[in-house]
């Protein structure tokens, strides 16, 4: 029998003609599928198919086609060979947070289990020891033992799930902070190995909502401002026991492909939301749990579904009408309607939380990212509109996009699109001149003021900004208990000691000031966000000490 060749999937994808591309695949379907190069780049080719179909027909057999891939994996004698494609049966071995560790052991239990530790002895004894009481430092330290035997010296546990289960119990029970906890278990570098059993591509969480979209053409001319301006819809009323579910999927959808984001691993299913954009496309927001959210800005990740399938992941840093953004297309996915695709997303960013101003940083188009520069993912960005920072690196860029229209050929070149990385990249939707809402000069100018005021105490630093916070905070939401995380308190004491250090704040200010760290401990993000662009005050002060 005549075996599939990436030349058959080549000559598919670029078939244009409905009734040819019906056929070819017909013809596809009877073939053997023997190289796992070969299965692996026809399920890459299914799967935007599914996302992207151009018809009923089309749908159904690239679905049949899919579950015969499904049952040639189940049935293959080399399944190690397809370890980390994320192809159901196989298998996983990838260093996930704890959370995210903790997750997948109670969700799949045996199926999940401790592959080893690429730190060296002495790191694993020096954590272990100081994670265990310190009457156990026989076990914990003696001998230079993998993680997996020091486990099992200390425990005599043989079985390597009952290890993992062992070692994220451990963390979870210490008394460190959440940050300390995460370094601690970062420098293990624990690796998890994942018996992947059948897994969906979508589910029945996106409700009604999922109705296919078939695809006669490809959105490839578009106007982004245009587009963030359309009024989007209100988000679909979700049952909580369906954004449970949503949440899971989103979780499996990013550990499959060995990759996981805070919004998501921390989400808080209360303000998780789906928003339909059109087109088959739906995406989820989502903030992160009140005790992992950061200390000014809203850090609010997103997933992007086409037809119910995962095709693009990532969030926005959010700090008044100000947020930098990140987006991460599946690989799968890049050759459909990308730019359309990231302007809905700017969209959505843009109404539901007023922004007006978007930042990329270095790194998505290529700062210690080779595959950033080989895309060109530069001129991604610069085609929707989004502009350099920097006034010469803007004129740089300015002469290189007329090189690129006066000559087809022409590409430019990785030393050049690298030059254009020392500045950010901004999308401005208003004309109004605001103050520059960075989070990241506040963090920088309240170290500043500690190290001048406090010669570099952060304790005293912390203690001064309690005792003045105090005297604001009515004696009634203490005894409601109104901040039972004691870090955040410390960061709001900073900032309002910063704030008060040459003038202090007006009764009106001090009460919004307070409501604003109610809605920080309290409240959505969303309710925070939308509280804190109101605080003009703030800006100002906060743009007179810039």
């Amino acid at each position: 029998m005549e075996e599939l060749t990436l030349k058959h999937i080549d000559i598919l994808k670029n078939t244009q003609d409905l009734g040819t591309w019906l056929r070819s695949i017909e013809t596809i379907s009877k073939l053997t599928i023997k190289k796992l190069s070969t299965l692996n780049a026809y399920h890459q080719f299914l799967i935007f198919q599914f996302a992207y179909p151009k018809s009923a027909t089309t749908f159904r057999m690239v679905k049949k086609e899919l579950a015969r891939i499904d049952e040639i994996v189940k049935n293959s004698n080399k399944l190690k060979l397809l370890s980390n494609t994320g192809l159901s049966y196989t298998s996983i071995c990838c260093s996930f947070s704890a959370p995210l560790a903790q997750w997948l052991t109670s969700r799949f239990n045996k199926a999940v289990w401790l592959e080893g530790s690429t730190a060296g002895p002495e790191t694993i004894q020096n954590i272990l020891q100081s994670l265990l009481s310190g009457i156990e430092y026989e076990n914990s330290t003696q001998g230079n033992l993998s993680i997996t035997d020091r486990i099992k010296k200390i425990t005599g546990l043989k079985e390597r799930h009952e290890q993992l289960k062992w070692i994220l119990q451990l963390f979870e029970q210490n008394k460190n902070s959440t940050l300390v906890n995460d370094e601690l278990y970062r420098q293990l570098a624990l690796y998890i190995q994942w018996d992947i059993t059948t897994l969906p591509i979508t589910i029945d969480a996106l409700g009604e909502l999922n109705k296919v979209y078939y695809h006669q053409q490809f959105i490839t001319k578009l106007n982004s401002h245009s587009i963030i301006k359309e009024k989007i819809k209100k988000a679909a009323r979700i049952p909580m026991k369906q954004k449970l579910d949503l949440l899971d999927f989103m979780k499996l959808s990013l550990a499959k492909m060995c990759r996981e984001t805070d919004p998501i691993t921390y989400g808080d299913t209360k303000q998780l939301e789906l928003f339909e954009m059109g087109r088959g496309l739906k995406i989820a927001l989502i903030g992160m749990q009140l005790n992992r959210r950061l200390a000014l800005e809203s850090y609010i990740g997103f997933m992007a579904f086409k037809n119910g399938i995962p095709v693009s992941y990532g969030g926005a840093w959010i700090w008044g009408h100000r947020c930098k953004i990140g987006v991460n297309i599946f690989p799968a996915f890049r050759k459909g309607e990308s730019a359309w695709l990231f302007s809905q997303i700017l969209r959505l960013y843009h109404q539901q939380y007023t922004i007006h101003h978007f930042i990329v940083k270095p790194y998505q188009f290529g700062q210690g990212n080779l595959e950033g520069l080989q895309s060109g993912a530069f001129w991604f960005y610069y085609k929707l509109g989004f502009r350099p920072a920097s006034a010469l690196i803007n004129q740089l860029a300015e002469k290189e996009m007329l090189k690129i229209k006066n000559d087809n050929s022409y590409r430019s070149s990785i030393k050049t699109l690298y030059s254009f990385t020392s500045s950010n990249l901004e999308l401005k939707l208003t004309d109004i001149v605001l103050p520059n809402f960075d989070a990241g000069i506040v963090s920088k100018i309240i170290s500043d003021y500690i190290n001048v005021n406090f010669q570099g105490d952060r304790a005293m630093a912390v203690q001064a900004g309690k005792r003045l916070i105090k005297k604001i905070i009515p004696v009634s939401l203490w005894k409601n208990r109104f901040i039972s995380n004691e870090s955040i308190l410390d960061n709001w004491a900073l900032l309002y000691a910063f704030l008060t250090s040459t003038n202090s704040l007006t009764n009106k200010e001090e009460i919004s000031f307070v409501r604003l760290i109610q809605n920080k401990v309290k409240l959505s993000e969303y309710a925070y966000i939308k509280y804190l662009q109101k605080q003009s005050w703030l800006w100002r002060k906060l743009a007179l000490k810039n």
